[in-house]
């Protein structure tokens, strides 16, 4: 058979370097929006937990503020005399004194409100002991709340000759706070709105 009757086989073209850069840029493109779509997950969901863990510590400041301060009492309900007397309160601390169910019975418990500012914010701690029962004594510390922001305590206080409401920095005397304040202020600004304003009712609605 002669060999002109043979098929005829092209020969194999390898790829030119035009297009081994093009695939090679394409493929770094698919690579970067895929790395990116990652990044941008990974944030959302830091973002998401943050916002999150933020939510339940003011959740968690919230009851705590309520449940202290609302229900701080006087040792003997119906004698105005006998409200208990804290040393002062002002725009940094705060002290109460609340009863406890414990399950031996009632017990009482002093909290400390303490407000510490720095370059990078503010943090409230709270200090608390019982001062009854067989735990008396014992001291407790924890860091309450975090912002980086400026905090600050306020107090509604009835004026005794005019009757009328006004917000102090300071409590000090007989006349018991129908409100407690907590401020958060833009460190920036020096201005509020940066946080709402966490208002917590005292036993003065109740035992004045």
């Amino acid at each position: 058979m002669s060999s002109a009757c043979k098929p005829e086989i092209p020969a194999s073209r390898g790829f030119t370097l035009v297009e081994v850069l093009v695939a090679l840029i394409l493929s770094l493109l698919v690579v970067g929006l895929v790395a990116h779509a990652l990044y941008q997950g990974l944030r959302t969901r830091e973002r998401v937990e943050a916002q999150r863990t933020g939510l339940a510590d003011w959740n968690a400041l919230t009851r705590t503020l309520r449940r202290r301060i609302g229900d701080a009492l006087p040792l003997l309900p119906g004698e105005e005399a006998t409200w208990l007397r804290l040393a002062s309160w002002d725009r940094h601390r705060l002290e109460v004194v609340t009863p406890v169910a414990r399950a031996g019975g009632v017990v009482l418990q002093r909290y400390r409100f303490r407000i510490r500012t720095g370059t990078e914010g503010s943090r409230l701690e709270l200090v608390w002991e019982p001062l009854t029962g067989p735990a008396a004594g014992t001291v407790h510390r924890e860091a309450l709340y975090r912002c980086p922001c400026w905090m600050a305590f306020d107090y509604l206080l009835v004026e005794p000759d005019t009757e009328r409401h006004r917000w102090r920095s300071v409590w000090k005397g007989s006349a018991y706070p129908v409100l407690v304040r907590l401020r958060f202020r833009d460190p920036a600004t020096d201005r509020p709105g940066y946080l709402p304003d966490l208002v917590v009712a005292t036993a003065y609605p109740r035992f004045r």
